[in-house]
């Protein structure tokens, strides 16, 4: 029974007349060419560069989205809960008018205005290119140079020539 004979029956496609078929001709052609089937298998192999290229895009998307969304957010936040402790602390005694100017004050002072979205696009419009682009480019860089040194180290020394 030849290497593409089990990998269709592994795969629970008995019943599958359309795969059957393709899985007999691959066996007529793999038992006509025997260097065939090694070849099945060569390409049955993981592509590990694929799969490193798919995850980096999915975990630049998300590094895209925090540092483009979530990070003003959290920061948004954080000054929000500022601004209102600091109203509950401070502002709880002022009348009229004295309320409306220790509002702003507090506003002022917890910076409440530098974390809203348009605000921080902004501010920080030339920095968030520079870290949405170099950062992922730079470790991406970085990853598959390691990763091609480790893959030449181990051919280097797993092969069975000794020079």
């Amino acid at each position: 029974m030849c290497s593409v004979q089990l990998i269709c029956k592994g795969r629970g496609v008995e019943g599958h007349k359309l795969l059957m078929t393709c899985c007999a001709a691959l066996e007529v052609v793999s038992a006509a060419d025997p260097c065939y089937a090694a070849e099945l298998k060569r390409t049955m192999q993981p592509n590990f560069e694929r799969a490193f290229n798919r995850v980096f895009v999915v975990l630049a998307v998300l590094w895209a989205l925090y540092c483009l969304v979530v990070y003003p957010m959290q920061k948004w936040s954080e000054a929000d809960k500022e601004y209102r402790a600091h109203i509950e602390e401070n502002c709880w005694a002022a009348r009229g008018n004295e309320v409306f100017d220790c509002w702003k004050y507090e506003e002022i002072r917890s910076g409440v205005w530098m974390w809203t979205l348009k605000a921080y696009y902004t501010r920080e419009s030339w920095l968030l290119a520079l870290v949405v682009v170099a950062v992922p480019l730079l470790s991406y860089g970085l990853l598959r140079g390691l990763l091609s040194l480790r893959a030449w180290f181990w051919r280097r020394f797993t092969s069975d020539s000794r020079f």
